[in-house]
């Protein structure tokens, strides 16, 4: 039986005012056992779109309880007994099913990367409970993103084919579990986004959303996405109105019941002490959401990563993982860490046991 969830956390977010947007030119695996959900749930229109210039959600403290996996069978399995008579040959000596390898980038270790402490997969099962009890669809992943991510280069082979995953054949799955997200751009991937143009109907494509309806609302109500990809530092005017503006995409996407992931930037455009990525590290801490930290990873690769402009980042259009090159370039490497965090959450937390169940009291 299901445990039940009344409440779940919907932080407080900031609206801040729109300024011009400058347009850019283009791991071991975690030790945990996954409880598994059956079946997986049918998505339905979410309940009600969001306002086009969206109000803070009012901050609430929750009493939840703390969930507690469900124990899962050993993984050793036991060898059969050898067969009778004089003449029979002794089996092998069972081992433990071998974890799936490799679990790093680079020689950087998964859990370096993808940061995913409890307390994160806590409440990370709750935002995708509440998203399911919304009807939010957990085969949809949506990004929102400049020219870095709304570009074919970032994920859009695994959903058009002609990719080799060799060594990292284990994420496979994954990328069934989310067909048809590699390629999506939708609503909130445009080429100049910052965070201060995202709540702004001027920006959104008028084919596809609704009149006065911004980007992300756009994006919730035509996609509807169980998790979002937040890729965002590039073009932002400075460190406060950054981290401001963050803050309102984190709580409308929450509230919403979207499991927003923070994505660190390869470039370091804006200066390397107090950066933006320090921002993003910071918010995914406070708000106890995923992050997947490539800030990280780029340490691993010539150049960052970048080519010659310093912002964008060195394509991987082979999708070739059996290439010893493959994660020394800056999408070869961006593209397979974040199928690495969709795996985890996929295993972690959107076959968690949770269910939303709302106060009726409220």
């Amino acid at each position: 039986m299901r445990r039940q969830l009344s409440h779940i956390l919907i932080p407080a977010g900031i609206l801040l005012f729109l300024l011009t947007a400058c347009q850019p030119s283009a791991p071991a695996r975690m030790a945990l056992a996954a409880t598994t959900r059956p079946g997986t749930a049918t998505a339905t229109t979410p309940a009600t779109a969001m306002p086009a210039s969206p109000t803070p959600a009012p901050s609430v403290t929750p009493v939840l309880p703390t969930p507690t996996p469900s124990a899962m069978p050993s993984q050793t399995p036991t060898a059969s007994p050898a067969p009778a008579g004089p003449t029979a040959t002794p089996l092998p000596t069972a081992t433990a099913t071998p974890t799936r390898e490799p679990m790093d980038i680079n020689g950087l270790p998964l859990a370096d990367f993808v940061v995913l402490p409890p307390e994160v997969l806590t409440h990370s099962r709750q935002i995708f409970a509440y998203g399911q009890y919304l009807g939010r669809d957990p085969h949809h992943v949506a990004r929102l993103g400049d020219s870095i991510a709304a570009t074919s280069h970032f994920l859009a082979r695994f959903d058009e084919g002609g990719y080799r995953l060799g060594s990292y054949a284990y994420l496979q799955p994954a990328i069934d579990q989310f067909a048809g997200s590699f390629s999506h751009l939708g609503a909130t991937a445009r080429v100049g986004l910052n965070s201060w143009v995202l709540f702004d109907p001027t920006w959104a494509d008028k084919q596809l959303c609704a009149p006065q309806e911004d980007l992300l609302a756009c994006e919730f109500r035509s996609y509807n996405p169980a998790i979002l990809l937040i890729m965002l530092g590039t073009n932002e005017p400075g460190r406060y109105a950054f981290e401001d503006n963050l803050r309102q995409i984190i709580s409308v996407t929450v509230s919403n019941g979207v499991l927003p992931v923070l994505i660190t930037k390869a470039n370091r455009i804006e200066g390397e002490a107090g950066g933006y990525n320090d921002v993003l590290r910071d918010l995914a801490a406070e708000y106890q959401i995923p992050l997947l930290d490539f800030d990280r990873i780029a340490d691993t690769i010539p150049g960052r990563g970048l080519d010659q402009d310093g912002v964008h980042m060195i394509t991987f259009s082979q999708f070739n993982y059996t290439l010893d090159w493959a994660t020394y370039t800056g999408y070869g490497a961006l593209n397979l860490a974040t199928l690495m965090m969709l795996d985890q959450l996929w295993l972690h937390v959107l076959q968690s046991d949770i269910e939303y169940v709302p106060d009726k009291a409220n």
